[in-house]
């Protein structure tokens, strides 16, 4: 008698692993079936090795389409502003050996040294609009049961930069004599005008993703960032303190260095 008990029990076992794998099918069916998503990033940042720029804000948005359970491919446009910052540039100090002494860091002058100028600057807040083609991976395949997910992007962009005008208030001083500071004339100008620029760039980005439900996913993401050549206010290149320096048409700004962004984000995706 107890040979058909047994044949019960493994009958049971059978109709419930073949429920519980149909189950599976099913879920991974259906997570797999949605595969659009569209999706919103909020994040802030700065930018690696400009020390004129130190803090960030970026938002953006895209399409995502899911190729298979590792591959995704999409469109995404995103928009960051960096703020200038020339605290150091206008309170920072040197030891200028030609003077003996320290000087300030807005400070320039001839070779004969009869004159001087101290010059403050405002404006050039830089902003970065960013359309890209991401292509996402999934370290880890994507199954029915999968609560979090590792992945990288790679994203090749058209970057739409735009520099805003740099003024500068310049004191001129004269110094006929070691001991003599003559301030002769006070003057504001416009350094550079307001431009924008159209170049190639890129960003990578790695980040987890988390699946609470199939419908809506929820994500956290680090972003480095990089843009070919394009204007942006470097005071750094203007530290020889020279009248040549000063008088560079270009000057304060780099016009031959790419633009690099690290950025910490958050974002919503809605998975149909």
């Amino acid at each position: 008698m107890k040979y058909p008990y047994l044949m019960a029990i493994v009958m049971m076992l059978i109709v419930r692993d073949s429920w519980g794998q149909e189950e599976d099918v099913l879920a991974l069916k259906a997570r797999l079936e949605r595969s659009n998503a569209f999706h919103f990033t909020l994040g802030g940042g700065s930018s690696l090795g400009q020390n004129n720029y130190k803090g960030g804000t970026m938002v953006g948005a895209g399409y995502q389409k899911r190729v298979n359970r590792v591959l995704s491919l999409g469109a995404n446009v995103s928009y960051t502003t960096f703020r200038i910052d020339y605290a150091d540039f206008m309170t920072g100090k040197y030891f200028d050996p030609k003077w003996n002494n320290s000087q300030p860091n807005n400070f320039y002058y001839p070779s004969d040294m009869s004159e001087y100028y101290l010059v403050n600057l405002s404006g050039g807040d830089l902003s970065q609009l960013y359309i890209n083609i991401p292509v996402k991976v999934n370290f880890i395949p994507i199954k029915s049961s999968t609560v979090t997910s590792f992945y990288g992007i790679i994203a090749p962009a058209l970057v739409l930069s735009q520099l805003d005008h740099v003024l500068a208030n310049e004191n001129y001083f004269l110094h006929p004599s070691p001991n003599e500071y003559l301030q002769e004339d006070n003057r504001s100008y416009q350094a550079a005008p307001k431009r924008s620029t159209w170049t190639g760039g890129a960003i990578l980005s790695v980040g987890v993703e988390f699946f609470p439900t199939n419908l809506f996913s929820f994500y956290l993401q680090t972003s480095f960032g990089y843009s070919f050549p394009v204007p942006f206010v470097d005071t750094s290149l203007y530290q020889k303190h020279t009248m040549q320096e000063y008088l560079n048409p270009n000057f304060p700004l780099s016009t031959q260095k790419g633009f690099s962004t690290f950025n910490l984000q958050m974002g919503l995706s809605y998975n149909f």
